[in-house]
């Protein structure tokens, strides 16, 4: 056990041998306080994890979806249970039994005795249609094909036998529009990945293959704000182009990717790619590791790619300005995983002598060159601000909890930042001054950043790269 003040080794030691010795703290740890505790607790609050899925609210029995008559001899018919048959045999248990149609009784003869089956999702809020028929059912004037399935959009035209004998309007309830360049490739689906004050995260799937998801950010430009561009005012569509043209630049594995931004009137709608393993900062926060840390061999894995992906930005002349264990994300969730920074809304392309002064980014993690005791002087400060926002997350993922906190008691978080004192320990990086802080690419290169750990990271980097090449 070691207590007080530690005199931790360089975390990003460029001129020593020691690979490992950056990760020492892990071990040397006492037990977290309560106020450490606390501290970490309090980072999350107000948060919701981008790979949460939340729960339909809704219940069985409430009518999902109309099927609108389009003849004067069939029902209009409200649609309650999750799986609904109709046909024209009454000896078979179906939901709609079709009775003799006076008005056409060609159409009447070529129903079968099952006609379609209707099924819907209320986890995704997906509808999909099933042909059960000899002679076929048609959906916008195309044919289904026996056994076959498809998805159901609001306001799709079914039909019977032929394209003439349309016979209803399936009309689905509470449903939001989205603009037809989305729905043209994708399957707008009601599962909910992660809302905040920027708007929601839902899950789609490309039509022309369900088994490819991808995540769909929805913007409003009356309430996208504070949560991006520390603003009040109105965001206007072409601000929000201005922030995605970063994203769309960016072509990393450890990057998210963005695939397509579609606007409207007042909505903003981002397409992305999907990850499923959660935020970094929820595995930090189980009972596994919460406030003991990941170990030397799984801090060095994650931080390989934290550095790869941060050395790719800045060689490209992009700085991300929020750096934190809520803004990366797993692909799965396997202990060892491919992990991805996210949220550019704060990202600056920067040009000529790289300097920047807008005062951003989340306080915790906030370089102490960004801090300043006047409000009216901004000093600028460059992409190493990312750097020292990173040893924050390495000293989190290694001992478990924050190195700053209001809670701790001994004076204000910016004071504790502009003085480099860490509770409990120190990281001896010189980071205080950004001009002797290492670039991410020194980081990256530096004898700590090899062995066992370094060489899965870049093997399952480069395996997930293979294997997701994406065609949207």
């Amino acid at each position: 056990m070691v207590s007080g003040d530690v005199a931790m080794r360089n975390s990003v030691n460029t001129t020593g041998s020691d690979n490992g010795s950056v990760y020492e703290m892990a071990r040397l740890a006492s037990a977290i306080s309560p106020t450490q505790a606390i501290a970490l607790s309090q980072l999350k609050e107000s948060q919701l994890t981008l790979g949460e899925h939340t729960q339909n609210k809704r219940q069985p029995n409430n009518v999902f979806a109309k099927l609108v008559s389009m003849r004067s001899d069939v029902d209009n018919i409200e649609l309650v249970k999750l799986e609904w048959t109709c046909g024209r045999d009454p000896t078979l248990d179906l939901d709609y039994t079709f009775k003799r149609l006076d008005s056409n009784d060609h159409l009447y003869r070529i129903l079968s005795r099952k006609q379609f089956q209707i099924v819907h999702n209320f986890d995704t809020g997906v509808t999909y249609i099933t042909d059960l028929s000899r002679n076929g059912t048609l959906v916008n004037k195309q044919r289904i094909g026996k056994d076959r399935t498809i998805v159901l959009s609001n306001r799709d035209s079914i039909s019977i036998g032929y394209a003439k004998y349309d016979i209803f309007i399936f009309e689905q309830l509470n449903t939001p529009t989205y603009p037809k360049e989305l729905t043209d490739k994708l399957i707008m689906t009601s599962v909910a990945l992660g809302k905040g004050g920027y708007g929601r995260v839902i899950m789609a799937a490309m039509k022309s293959n369900f088994d490819k998801k991808v995540a769909v950010k929805i913007l409003s430009h009356q309430t996208l704000t504070s949560s991006i561009r520390f603003s009040q005012t109105i965001v206007k569509p072409e601000d929000i182009e201005n922030e995605v043209c970063i994203m769309r630049n960016i072509n990393h594995p450890n990057c998210m990717r963005l695939y397509e931004v579609v606007q409207s009137i007042d909505r903003a709608f981002i397409v992305m790619e999907l990850v499923s393993g959660g935020e970094l900062f929820d595995r930090l926060t189980n009972a596994e590791h919460h406030g003991i840390g990941m170990g030397d061999d799984l801090t060095r894995f994650y931080a390989w790619q934290l550095l790869n992906a941060l050395s790719y930005l800045h060689r490209n002349n992009i700085t991300h300005r929020d750096i934190k264990p809520e803004n990366i994300l797993c692909v799965d969730r396997n202990v060892y995983t491919v992990i991805k920074l996210v949220d550019f809304g704060l990202a600056k392309s920067v040009e000529g002598d790289g300097r920047m002064r807008t005062k951003c980014g989340t306080p915790a993690y906030t370089a102490p060159e960004m801090l300043t005791s006047s409000k009216e002087m901004k000093m600028p400060y460059t992409e190493k601000v990312d750097v020292w926002s990173l040893g924050v997350v390495l000293f989190m993922i290694a001992v478990g909890y924050p190195p700053f906190s209001p809670d701790y008691g001994d004076g204000e978080m910016d004071e504790q930042i502009k003085t480099g004192k860490y509770i409990h320990f120190k990281f001896d990086l010189e980071i205080l001054q950004a001009n002797r802080r290492p670039t991410s690419l020194k980081l990256l290169t530096s004898p700590w950043m090899s062995g066992e750990p370094i060489e899965k990271a870049k093997k399952m980097v480069q395996t997930y790269e293979n294997n997701n090449h994406f065609v949207y």
